[in-house]
């Protein structure tokens, strides 16, 4: 059978999705044909989209948008029935399962605010099927986001949400307790639920679902507990509550955080992280700090135990205890190997696997803080072996994505920005900082980490998009600059990535952010492009022109147009008095000029002394050299504003030199007082170690006495180490003997198991012959029997009769013989048993004195070099005593 992933290999999805177009733009209502051939392509749409083919819609392109946006209309549509309201809800939740294309659901579509519609419709209400996957479908939407509802959409919602929240038996209980918790995060939907009179219902309704047994719905209850603005009588209440029974709170959190379904360790993790960000409940939090190191100290025990998920969960519940500096403290000393103990873990979480970087983002931001935490503490050194393997696994990570656009990586630009954040410490740390960064990074790491985003032109992207672009871009030409004279191979990369056009557009960009940091950073980066032969400087400057005008067209009021060249970047969002009050003058003198032009022409027409094509000609000419005498002046203030930006620009750079200047000035009186610190510091360590200098000369007498003696007992300890080395030759003989008369055991115990053998056969001979002999014995006596009855026939058969006793005889006389055998064949046993026995006590005594002569050597060898040691300290102290006397008698003397 044709599979859908099949399918997706023989069949184009854009005809797939041009066809499903064509379908839903079919003019007036939809009949029977129509709905079917929509839900057929529905299903093949379902198909596609579960086995994750997400490229066709991560393009964004205009079939992609029009697709989702036929999706969202037929879902509001009012001619909708079950089956294809119920395939389109399986194909929107097919979409949002791409991290991405739920940020591009939620922000472009507004898909939250559609399905919260849609929950108005009868249709839902007949059907808890649908209004099942309605509710889970608005949970991923609104999942930790600030979504905005329309004020019906909402009062709606709420009221269906309560409706389902407060019976304990309904089977949507635990969705729409998950629902709420989700949509309290935006502080619109609390600003309306306070003017509600159902919120002390919602209050009433939480209270009972804390002493339930299900995890699941105690967490959720106290997310909306912590997070849901109530009354103000109610909020004390709360607060008082929540610090009363904090121990037993965080004891619930941590459990479920530690749990091993998902959802439930995904909410405690998210709640955990708003009571350390609440102010007021901070502070309860902290107090609890053993019982947070003890959870941390169980997820580093089973680590190995983790999946995918519950990997994910770990290292955020580890970064929001490290983002905690008191937490933080605590955290490599609770651990059993420090901060060596998490290498496993954020090891294990930094791969490039998938089309997301989410996991890798948290292990990055968790290693980050434990580096700024290690830097402080000089533990560099002792966690080498940690930060050399986690720094190269980031390293191989951001070389991993540079063929894949940046629309089908999720959470790249931050954790690409965490990633560059923590090079520049490990870089400004210390010089053992510099050398792992060498020792990890090349230059073609940080040039693959580019790729994707100079590929990508940053003026066609949305505004966040931008941001975050820029600031990645910014930061890793940044480390390169900083890493230039460190590492080979950088100049040569710089200088191609500078003649890049999209690099000069990232830079316009950064010029005009409102970040100071980042218009700092542009600031150098643009200086160092201008030394560069091929840096594209027109493009840099006919982009930083074109974003200021938008810019300045944005932020300027209605009406007035400004001329070009003369748009600054306004960086905090409002637009200067004097563009103003110059703006309304100008309007003013073009109304009143054009006032007095068209005055002039009426009493020129009512005095008929000129003519209608004169007047047109007269003003055809005007209006010719008005606009000629525009262009000059708009090129004359175009070359102005550039004097002007250049005049900023030296401004600003003799301005960060001053600054530079008096940093270094700063610096160096700094550096002139610990240096006067340092030689009072060394005067009294002279002075003490004169003082010391008599006491150190009566110990060094001392210890020459005590060397003399230790060398000859050395001597001793050498001479009974030959005799121990003598004992060690002897023992080796011993052992040696010891394997041959092992090997003579071996052999005896194999001749003991092979006459066990022979004795067992020469048994079964023994109850063979036993047999027959009973048989003859029963022969014979029949033989009497008949010698009885036939007397007269004695005579004619006393040969066989002789002959039969010769026979018996024989066998008489075999059956003693294998007898006595058998009881000499004992005796034999028993004497190689004894002898056995002796052997194993001899091996036994002879391995004990060769443990005991092992033992006695170890000490004696120890001792040896223990006394060496002692010997070589005193050495170096005497030593160390003849070379500050040495300078201690010159400074004397003079």
């Amino acid at each position: 059978p044709l599979t859908y992933r099949n399918l997706t290999q023989t069949m184009e999805v854009s005809s797939l999705v041009k066809g499903f177009l064509a379908s839903c733009n079919v003019p007036g209502p939809y009949d029977e044909a129509t709905n079917a051939q929509i839900q057929r392509q529905l299903h093949v749409l379902i198909g596609v989209t579960t086995s994750r083919e997400f490229k066709f819609f991560n393009s964004r392109n205009k079939l992609a948008r029009e697709c989702l946006s036929c999706a969202v209309s037929l879902l509001l549509g009012a001619q909708l029935t079950f089956q294809t309201s119920a395939k389109v809800l399986s194909f929107l939740h097919n979409i949002e399962k791409d991290p991405a294309l739920l940020d591009w659901l939620r922000d472009d579509f507004q898909l939250h605010s559609a399905v919260a519609v849609f929950l108005q419709s009868s249709l839902v209400e007949e059907n808890p099927s649908l209004l099942a996957q309605a509710v889970h479908l608005l949970k991923a939407l609104c999942y930790r986001r600030k979504v905005t509802f329309t004020e019906s959409s909402l009062c709606h919602l709420l009221t269906f949400l309560l409706k389902h929240i407060e019976p304990s038996t309904d089977e949507l209980l635990i969705p729409c307790l998950e629902l709420l918790n989700f949509i309290s995060w935006s502080e619109q939907v609390q600003q309306y639920a306070q003017t509600m009179p159902m919120l002390l219902d919602l209050f009433k309704a939480l209270i009972p679902k804390y002493n339930s047994d299900n995890t699941s719905m105690v967490i959720h209850a106290l997310s909306i507990y912590a997070n849901f603005s109530f009354d103000r009588l109610v909020e004390d209440k709360r607060f008082q509550i929540f610090s009363h029974d904090i121990k037993q709170t965080l004891t619930v959190i941590l459990s479920a955080a530690l749990s091993q379904v998902y959802e439930v360790s995904n909410a405690a993790v998210d709640l955990l992280e708003d009571l350390l960000k609440s102010p007021q409940r901070k502070h309860n939090v902290l107090r609890c700090h053993r019982l947070l190191m003890s959870c941390a100290s169980k997820i580093v025990e089973k680590q190995s135990h983790m999946d995918s998920l519950g990997l994910k969960t770990t290292l955020r519940l580890l970064t929001a205890l490290a983002s905690e500096a008191t937490l933080l403290e605590q955290l490599s000393s609770r651990l059993p190997n420090g901060y060596g103990a998490l290498s496993p873990i954020l090891r294990m979480a930094i791969d490039h696997e998938g089309n997301s970087l989410q996991r890798a983002h948290f292990a990055v931001t968790l290693f980050s803080l434990l580096l700024k935490d290690m830097c402080g503490k000089n533990m560099l050194v002792a966690q080498n072996e940690m930060i050399v393997a986690v720094v190269k696994r980031i390293a191989g990570t951001l070389a991993a994505f540079q063929e894949k656009p940046l629309a089908e990586v999720h959470c790249a630009p931050e954790m690409h920005l965490v990633s560059l954040d923590l090079f520049t410490t490990l870089l400004g740390s210390e010089i053992y900082g510099e050398s792992i960064v060498k020792q990890c990074i090349t230059a073609d790491h940080v040039t693959a980490l580019l790729k994707p985003y100079l590929l990508q032109n940053p003026q066609e992207a949305t505004a966040a998009q931008a941001g975050q672009w820029v600031q990645v871009v910014t930061a890793a030409l940044g480390l390169l600059v900083d890493l230039m004279d460190k590492i080979t191979g950088v100049r040569e990369s710089l200088n191609g990535l500078f003649e890049e056009s999209n690099v000069a557009r990232y830079l316009s960009l950064a010029m005009v952010s409102t970040e100071e940091q980042t218009v700092l950073v542009a600031f150098k980066l643009a200086c160092f492009g201008h030394s560069i032969p091929n840096f594209k400087s027109d493009e840099f400057l006919n982009s930083l022109v074109s974003e200021n005008q938008s810019r300045c067209r944005s932020q300027s009021p209605a009406g007035f147009v400004q001329a070009p060249g003369l748009c600054q970047p306004v960086l905090n969002g409002q637009v200067p008095n004097g563009w103003r009050n110059s703006g309304a003058g100008r309007r003013r003198s073009v109304e009143r000029s054009i006032d007095e032009i068209t005055r002039k022409l009426e009493q020129s027409f009512e005095m008929g002394d000129l003519k209608h094509s004169e007047i047109l000609a007269v003003y055809e000419n005007k209006i010719a050299a008005l606009k000629a005498k525009e262009e000059e002046l708009l090129h004359l203030l175009t070359t102005k504003n550039a004097a002007l930006q250049q005049s900023d620009r030296l401004v600003s750079q003799y301005t960060c030199s001053q600054a530079r200047r008096e940093a270094e000035m700063e610096q160096m009186r700094s550096l002139l007082r610990d240096s006067e610190r340092r030689l009072e510091e060394a005067r009294e360590r002279m002075d003490s170690v004169s003082k010391d200098k008599q006491a150190t000369s009566a110990q060094l007498k001392e210890t020459r006495g005590q060397v003399k003696s230790l060398e000859s007992h050395i001597r001793k300890l050498e001479a009974t180490n030959d005799a121990l080395e003598v004992k060690a030759k002897r023992l080796k003989v011993v052992l040696k003997s010891l394997e041959v008369l092992q090997q003579d055991n071996k052999s005896q115990s194999e001749m003991l198991t092979m006459l066990q053998r022979h004795s067992d056969s020469m048994k079964q001979k023994n109850d063979s012959l036993s047999k027959q002999i009973d048989d003859i014995e029963a022969e014979k006596e029949e033989m009497q029997k008949l010698i009885k009855e036939h007397k007269a026939k004695l005579k004619d058969q006393a040969k066989c009769m002789h002959m039969l006793q010769t026979k018996l005889d024989e066998k008489s006389a075999l059956a003693k013989s294998l007898a006595s055998e058998k009881n000499s064949l004992q005796d034999a046993n028993s004497l190689l048993q004894r002898d056995k026995s002796n052997l194993e006590h001899e091996l036994q005594a002879l391995e004990s004195q060769c443990q005991k002569n092992e033992s006695a050597l170890q000490a004696k060898t120890a001792l040896v070099e223990k006394l060496r040691s002692q010997l070589d300290k005193h050495r170096q102290m005497q030593e160390m005593i003849r070379s500050i006397s040495a300078p201690t008698y010159d400074t004397s003397d003079e």
